[in-house]
């Protein structure tokens, strides 16, 4: 398996490209499972998909487990990962559409694919304390569609 290493200086943050060869790598894993958010959940994950909701991951302040791409769109997003703070992020690369369809088990438009780690809810007092002026505060219980 092909491994390059990107980084833009010294200390600053990587990432490590993969050429999927298997789909049956267990890092892979929870692409394998996107039809079942509650047992990411139970791992502590999620998963973004699309341009849009990937790049705005990226550029959060989530903690990043991995990302998976095709092949031809790394150097779209290779600016947003240098910039990311972790070391050593996985980015599994795909190149072509049907083998990222056939791991995710359906198919896909843009096929761009990240995982994050959950963060923490914050507290009540959390909230109100890094509120400018907080003024009002809704809390909902129990809302059906």
């Amino acid at each position: 398996m092909l491994n390059v290493e990107c980084s833009l200086r010294a200390n600053a943050a990587m990432f490590h490209v993969h050429p999927i060869d298997s789909l049956e790598l267990p890092e892979l894993a929870p692409y394998r499972t996107l039809r079942r958010p509650r047992e990411h959940a139970a791992q502590g994950i999620f998963v973004a998909e699309g341009d849009k909701v990937v790049h705005r991951l990226l550029e959060s302040s989530f903690e990043i487990v991995s990302v998976l791409l095709p092949e031809k769109r790394l150097a779209e997003f290779e600016n947003l990962l240098q910039r990311r703070p972790e070391k050593n992020i996985p980015v599994y690369s795909v190149a072509k559409k049907n083998i990222l369809e056939a791991l995710v088990g359906f198919e896909m438009f843009q096929g761009v694919l990240a995982i994050g780690k959950i963060t923490a809810r914050p507290t009540l007092d959390s909230v109100l304390a890094s509120s400018p002026r907080p003024q009002l505060f809704v809390a909902v219980d129990g809302l059906t569609s």
